[in-house]
């Protein structure tokens, strides 16, 4: 299993296939496994990197306070690290985030990004409270009541489960509840037309709060498009990845791709 030591973390991560490389960011409690499916189908194309971020799963905390901008420090020298000039990054929910914060730092290491039930504040009083309440029970350190919910409304049959919940309980709950926490402070909306990367904005048309998100965050991006997938609530990376799969693919070659050709030309 690789690791590599970032902002005095150890951190874990998994590389599947080769080819334009696709950065996976989790939310908090899961770790890197959420992308399973993306790995198991998008690697015959492409370099799909999974990574446990740190205080979760196999990566240990930092010293340093858990902020989105040191995530995205860790991450960029994750790329570094593997000799990667440029990555196209998949976020989930609060990993979105991150995708963002990672294009406002560092731009020219990223070459398209693609959200996945994905955010740029926590505004909502509804949503501030659910991720208000996850951080406090993980504060308490009861990361397997924690796991079981999590895990199982992530999990589109048994083994899925068993995979979100073992290697969710794995991890830190000091680091876990730092995420959640900072999830809740994180507001970017008003720095999204400062990004200038092709974008995608994926949402299940079950799941309206972040479907509003969706569209705002559209509003203020200048290369982004939105794309609702019927049927499905939040979890899109085990729920509809059949679909999830094959919009990235497309994306990627309609748009991250020619905008590479584009900057060669």
């Amino acid at each position: 299993m690789p690791y590599f030591i970032a902002n005095g973390a150890t951190i874990h991560y998994e590389i599947k296939g080769e080819g334009l490389p696709i950065l996976c960011i989790h939310p908090p409690l899961l770790t890197g496994s959420i992308f399973y499916y993306q790995q198991k189908e998008l690697q015959d194309r492409y370099q799909v990197i999974t990574v446990d971020l740190r205080g979760h799963g196999r990566s240990s905390l930092s010293a340093h306070p858990f902020t989105y901008k040191g995530i995205a420090s860790d991450l960029n020298q994750l790329l570094e690290h593997l000799c990667i000039e440029q990555a196209v990054l998949l976020g989930y929910s609060t990993g979105g985030s991150i995708a963002l914060e990672m294009m406002l730092q560092t731009p020219q290491h990223i070459r398209g990004a693609i959200l996945l039930s994905g955010m740029a504040h926590c505004r909502s009083p509804y949503l501030h409270r659910l991720i208000s309440v996850a951080e406090k029970i993980a504060r308490r350190g009861a990361l397997h009541t924690l796991a079981m919910v999590i895990g199982y409304s992530n999990a589109n049959n048994p083994l899925t489960f068993i995979r979100n919940y073992r290697d969710a309980v794995k991890g830190n709950p000091i680091g876990i509840a730092d995420y959640y926490h900072y999830a809740t402070c994180y507001d970017v909306l008003d720095r999204l037309n400062e990004i200038n990367h092709p974008i995608l904005l994926l949402t299940g048309d079950k799941d309206p709060h972040f479907s509003c998100f969706a569209k705002e965050m559209a509003s203020q991006l200048p290369m982004a498009k939105v794309r609702s997938i019927p049927r499905y609530k939040h979890q899109l990376p085990t729920k509809a990845y059949h679909e999830v799969n094959l919009l990235v693919h497309q994306f990627i070659n309609s748009f991250c791709l020619r905008s590479q050709n584009d900057q060669h030309q």
